[in-house]
């Protein structure tokens, strides 16, 4: 429903975020600033679904599936690290008006 709402992206990414703070049980906070060493950026939407931390982002269209998985995977490195939960306790997934794309790690 949010995606529906507009077409522009910055628009979108705070009436998801915001739609699902407010409405899923599930997410616990958005926009969670995130830092490692000289690795700096936010977490969209962080959420605990079955025993796991799941880190979701929103991309435009235009964001290649590497260079997602691998900015989803450094953050899921870098809060393993900042709170000692173990990286098999985490999910990623990225997603647009089109797709969605989750993936373990081990």
């Amino acid at each position: 429903i949010a995606l529906q709402i507009t077409e522009d992206n910055k628009q979108r990414h705070n009436i998801i975020e915001n739609l699902m703070l407010k409405n899923d049980t599930a997410t616990i906070a958005t926009e969670i600033p995130i830092y490692l060493n000289r690795l700096t950026g936010h977490i969209d939407i962080l959420q605990i679904r079955y025993k796991k931390l799941h880190i979701l982002d929103f991309k435009p269209e235009k964001t290649s599936k590497e260079e997602a998985i691998t900015q989803l995977y450094l953050y899921a490195k870098a809060l393993s690290k900042l709170t000692d939960i173990p990286i098999k306790h985490f999910t990623c997934a990225f997603f647009n008006n089109k797709n969605y794309f989750e993936f373990l790690l081990y």
